[in-house]
C-alpha cells in the first residue's frame, strides 16, 4: 500500500473484523486488506482491488470467505486461498443493506435492512432461490452466534 491510499495523509478506511476477531478488514473506497492479527505481528494475507465502491464486507475467522457490499448493490463472494482470491457468488440486492455477515462456517450470509433480515445460502453450487427473509425494524448489526 502506498502513503495515497493510506491515512492520514490519503483516505481513511473503515474496519470489520471476523467474529472471533482473527482477521480485520480495512475497507477503502477502491481496496479491502485482509489483516491477520493472530501473530505478534500483523501480517497482510490479501490485498483486495476492488472495481466498485464497497459499503461494507465480511469475512470468516479463517479467512476462506469474503463478502462484499459494493455500491451497485450487489454482493460478490470469495473464495480466498493463499494464492488467489476466487469469484465464487454473487447476489443481486433490491435495496441498500445496513449490514452484513457470514455464518462461522460461511455457508450462510446475513444482511439487514432498514426493514427486514434476508438470510442466504452461499457457495459455489447455491441457488438464487435459497434465500429466506423476515420483516423487523431498523437493524444496526446482525452476527451469528459460534456454534
Amino acid at each position: 500500500m502506498s502513503s495515497s491510499t493510506a491515512f492520514p495523509q490519503g483516505e481513511a478506511f473503515r474496519f470489520s473484523f471476523s467474529p472471533n476477531a482473527q482477521l480485520i478488514l480495512c475497507i477503502s473506497s477502491s481496496r479491502i486488506v485482509v489483516l491477520d492479527v493472530t501473530a505478534d505481528l500483523a501480517v497482510v494475507k490479501h490485498e483486495l482491488k476492488t472495481w466498485r465502491r464497497p459499503l461494507n464486507a465480511a469475512i470468516v475467522d479463517d479467512g476462506s470467505i469474503l463478502a462484499v457490499v459494493s455500491s451497485t448493490h450487489r454482493v460478490n463472494i470469495y473464495r480466498l486461498t493463499d494464492d488467489e482470491a476466487k469469484h465464487i457468488q454473487d447476489l443481486t440486492l433490491n435495496d441498500v443493506p445496513r449490514t452484513l455477515a457470514l455464518s462461522p462456517t460461511g455457508g450462510v450470509l446475513a444482511i439487514a435492512y432498514d426493514d427486514r433480515i434476508e438470510v442466504y445460502a452461499i457457495g459455489e453450487g447455491a441457488l438464487a432461490t435459497e434465500r429466506r427473509a423476515v420483516r423487523c425494524s431498523g437493524v444496526d448489526s446482525v452476527s451469528f452466534s459460534s456454534d
